[in-house]
């Protein structure tokens, strides 16, 4: 019996830890889509004209980045398929490996603007440094579609960063040839400063449901 309690201990110690973990957990989040009129627009991306298109950003000091989205509109009556990136950005190319690739996804065409969101799986990044999150459709099977994204035509409400498009048509071109840069999308992203906690939490609750489930057969056993 006192090697179970200490077992008991033990695991409750484990899950007091990812508790204070969990609690210790806070978000960051940079937008412009509350600013954003909902109908100026950027245009086209897409397989049939310029296939990349992201926003460069600064890591703020909640440095892992969680989420990103961005509006799009794809009015072209044919559906677009596209591979969201992360990339470190070096002030006119991507540079270095990918931080986070995400699977193919595909945009259906509809005539009202539709959030794309990306979970990045608390990507890590250096604070102060600049990144680009970009959506392109140069990885993906070839497609006619093309669309629009919201956009500020006329002012830049997000200073550590800007929209960049690429029409390369190569996923190696992104690296070699600048990128077109000027105002900003409208976009959010989320970004925390420890990992997101519910896999760990998970883990731990699980252990001690495992270890109650043994003590009370081995209690059992004993009547």
């Amino acid at each position: 019996m006192r090697k179970q309690n200490s077992q008991l201990i033990a695991f409750l110690g484990v899950f007091a830890l990812v508790s204070v973990s969990y609690t210790g957990w806070a978000a960051t989040t940079i937008e412009t889509f509350s600013l954003w009129n909902g109908s100026s627009a950027v245009s086209s991306w897409g397989g049939g004209s310029t296939p990349t298109y992201g926003q460069t950003f600064t890591a703020p000091s909640d440095n892992y980045l969680e989420s990103f989205s961005f509006s799009i509109r794809n009015n072209s009556g044919s559906s677009i398929s596209y591979q969201p990136f992360v990339y470190a950005w070096n002030g006119s190319t991507i540079t270095g490996p990918a931080l986070f690739t995400g699977s193919t996804a595909t945009l259906t065409s509809s005539t009202d603007f539709q959030i794309a969101p990306v979970n990045t799986n608390s990507t890590p990044l250096v604070v102060g440094q600049q990144y680009v999150a970009f959506f392109t459709t140069t990885t993906t099977a070839p497609t006619a579609g093309f669309a629009s994204w919201g956009f500020f035509n006329s002012t830049n409400p997000y200073s550590g960063g800007a929209f960049v498009f690429s029409g390369s048509s190569t996923f190696a071109g992104l690296s070699q040839n600048g990128f077109g840069v000027f105002g900003d999308l409208a976009f959010s992203m989320t970004f925390s400063n420890v990992p997101e906690p519910t896999s760990a939490m998970l883990a731990g609750m699980g252990a001690i449901a495992i270890f109650l489930r043994r003590r009370r057969a081995s209690v059992a056993l004993l009547q």
